[in-house]
């Protein structure tokens, strides 16, 4: 066992070898004092175990040697190190710092395109993100190309200031890529150029931008819902994020949205959409809605966690049931959601909220109806999911 004044004098070798780019020394500092290889180690800016940080002194560096040995020495492709913060992926953090060639040799051996669905950034908005000079630049512009061929998002947006990289892209004034990233999908905030009466249900966008809060670009699909049928999301005072249907409506009678009421840094993409995890559970529980009880979505309906076939969703640790509320907005007159018998063209937009154990046994108790009648009136803070 290692003492600590041995990890520290080891730690010194490798970072320096390291900025050396000297695959050699670091090979025969690890070969001496095998031992490091299952501790963490500090080599600034990082910290964690040791093959991690090995894995992102390579993409720092562009090292594809010393990346070539972390993984033939058992090192995750997708780890990440402690220090600096952030999960970063040795992809992402290769992407950053234009390792070019490390991000070539990650990609060939299977690394996430996409890096982590959870972090605030991806491996392509990190290498639009730096602000480079010519030179540099010319190399971000390869390395852009590359994640892209790779098949990257290029609508991903980033998790805190809800941008796509297309408008990252111009925000940065990087000219030379805009073009490229166009004509493979990318799209961004400009609006100008939406004809909003070719859209169907575009009545629907246009009620949530103005009563809620401003509708982001980027359009997701599921892959067990008809792509008539896609997510939207707005983001509501800057401290919500709402996840919407549109075009349910259309297959429904009496027209419906469903929506869910996310925390504001919630992230929702197309890794997110197309995973099991808990952070897609409030579109698996839509869709779930969408595939197997069209035919019932109304206020007051309501499912448990342990109701047959729901037990097998990601639902989050403190959510017990789901409910469809006839939700009245805060502060709006809510015109699309007040339907009449007599309009058959109104859409009704229904909360899908999540139930909270106690919420549950409200529900189910001889004071339901109350209790549902009462949400209908809930804040935006009470309707809201528990952050994970």
């Amino acid at each position: 066992m290692l003492d600590q004044a041995s990890i520290e004098k080891i730690e010194d070798s490798i970072a320096a070898a390291a900025e050396e780019k000297n695959t050699k020394k670091i090979k025969e500092a690890i070969s001496i004092n095998p031992e490091i290889m299952k501790c963490d180690i500090y080599c600034p800016p990082l910290r964690g175990e040791a093959l991690s940080v090995l894995m992102h002194l390579a993409a720092h560096s562009n090292n594809t040697d010393l990346a070539d040995f972390a993984l033939s020495h058992g090192a995750d492709i997708e780890s990440f190190c402690s220090l600096p913060p952030g999960k970063n992926t040795p992809l992402e953090t290769a992407a950053s710092q234009g390792s070019i060639d490390v991000v070539r040799f990650l990609l060939q051996n299977g690394a996430n395109v996409n890096g982590r669905q959870e972090n605030v950034t991806s491996p392509l908005i990190s290498a639009l993100s730096m602000s480079r000079n010519s030179e540099e630049s010319k190399t971000c512009d390869e390395i852009v190309r590359l994640l892209v061929e790779h098949g990257a998002d290029v609508n991903r947006l980033h998790r805190n200031m809800n941008l796509t990289p297309l408008d990252i892209c111009r925000m940065w004034g990087r000219k030379e890529i805009e073009s490229f990233l166009i004509e493979h999908g990318a799209i961004g905030e400009s609006r100008e150029s939406i004809d909003w009466d070719s859209i169907p249900g575009s009545g629907i966008l246009l009620h949530v931008e103005t009563n809620a809060g401003h509708v982001l670009p980027v359009v997701l699909h599921h892959p067990q819902v008809d792509r008539a049928i896609c997510f939207r999301q707005a983001i509501i005072n800057k401290k919500f994020r709402l996840l919407f249907t549109h075009g349910l409506f259309q297959s429904t009678r009496p027209h419906i949205e469903l929506y869910s009421l996310l925390p504001l840094k919630w992230p929702m993409n197309k890794d997110v959409m197309e995973s099991n995890s808990v952070y897609a559970f409030p579109a698996l529980a839509m869709v779930k809605l969408i595939s197997t009880m069209r035919d019932q979505l109304m206020h007051g309906f309501f499912v448990e966690r342990i109701t047959d076939g729901w037990q097998s969703l990601p639902w989050p640790a403190d959510v017990e049931g789901l409910a469809l509320i006839d939700h009245k907005w805060p502060k709006t007159q809510d015109a699309v959601q007040q339907t009449s018998d007599d309009d058959e063209d109104s859409v009704s937009l229904l909360l899908v909220l999540p139930l909270s154990a106690s919420a549950v046994k409200k529900a189910k108790s001889k004071k339901s109806i109350e209790f549902f009648e009462k949400s209908k009136n809930s804040k935006w803070h009470q309707v809201v999911y528990p952050d994970i």
